[in-house]
């Protein structure tokens, strides 16, 4: 079977070896601005934790580079613009010179070599493995910057793949309040809780590629010729007042004044069972938020731990024990234990 046309998944060939585990997949990978596909894997059966498919190696008379934006070659395992040399490659645009000049240049790493001569850029990300073969991590027009950092949306869906229960999953960013939101949908039998996904993915990835929002879906959305139909995702809901919990004690009415002036949201809308994420909330305004709690209760949550305690309550219970724990002593190191977790 040879799948092309549309990215494949680890988890589309997981399906496809159970049930089909005598008939081999063949990847294969090749813009339409040249003859056909240019590389070709044979696929073995996922790995534990492996995230990505290669796309294999390339096919005869054709050539892979992996550059940079200096047009320099990046080494395995560093990403960077797949490119593609050999006979195989077209000529260029029919009546746009301008798009022509721009992706079909000069091949400076084969000057000697006519049939290498003119080097076209994909536009496509990747990165060669150490074995020779190449991942493809999508369009490099799908690389996002948020809040100064640029991301990669298909790295976060490959991780919250492996979390068990999910087969599939989408990641995109929307705009709100003039601000940029990493939405993550899934697929899974059943809806998960955001706060489990954020402590999965906050062990995994660094703080500023955790998503705002965890939309379940029973099946992504696709056009008629089988590709994901993005506009066809269902848009994220601010849901600050849905089963709206009240403050009840000092901490919580604290804390939620603070929420209220770094999401800038009416504080009667807050409730404190919400996800600081589901409010809109995301990794820098986690920092703020975090220093301004610190200021004001003299606890220092660490990143990790405001993902595992993304909650009002959760937030002033673990400050409550641990302003308790700074100021007392305890009778004894097991009662110690008990109220630290």
């Amino acid at each position: 079977m040879i799948p092309t046309g549309e990215a494949l998944s680890v988890a589309l060939v997981k399906k496809w070896y159970q049930k089909y585990p005598h008939v081999p997949l063949l990847n294969a990978y090749g813009p339409a601005e040249v003859s056909d596909d240019v590389t070709t894997c044979i696929v073995e059966p996922p790995g534990e934790g492996q995230l990505h498919i290669p796309v294999g190696r390339p096919i005869q008379n054709m050539r892979i580079y992996i550059i940079d934006e200096s047009l320099m070659l990046c080494a395995p395992g560093v990403k960077g613009e797949i490119c593609v040399a050999g006979i195989g490659v077209g000529r260029g645009y029919r009546n746009d010179d301008g798009k022509t000049r721009r992706l079909f240049i000069p091949n400076p790493f084969a000057k000697n070599s006519p049939d290498y001569a003119v080097l076209y850029r994909t536009g496509d990300m990747g990165y060669y493995l150490e074995d020779g073969n190449i991942v493809c991590l999508g369009r490099k027009d799908d690389q996002v910057k948020i809040r100064g950092f640029r991301i990669e949306p298909t790295e976060i869906a490959g991780q919250l793949t492996t979390y068990e229960g999910i087969s599939e999953s989408v990641v995109l960013v929307k705009e709100w309040n003039e601000d940029k939101y990493l939405i993550a949908y899934y697929v899974s039998n059943e809806a998960i809780e955001a706060k489990d996904l954020e402590v999965f993915l906050g062990g995994r990835l660094p703080y500023y590629m955790i998503p705002s929002f965890y939309i379940w879906l029973k099946e992504l959305p696709i056009t008629p010729n089988g590709k994901l139909d993005k506009r066809a995702l269902p848009e994220p809901e601010l849901k600050a007042a849905m089963e709206y919990v009240p403050p009840s004690g000092d901490m919580e009415k604290k804390l939620v004044e603070i929420w209220s002036q770094v999401l800038k949201i009416d504080p009667g809308e807050i409730s404190v069972l919400a996800s600081f994420f589901y409010l809109g909330g995301h990794s820098l305004n986690a920092i703020t938020l975090i220093n301004k709690i610190e200021k004001e209760s003299g606890v220092r949550l660490s990143l990790k731990a405001f993902f595992s305690k993304a909650t009002i309550r959760s937030a002033a219970e673990y400050i409550e024990i641990h302003s308790w724990l700074q100021n007392k002593e305890l009778p004894d190191e097991t009662h110690k234990k008990t109220l630290i977790i």
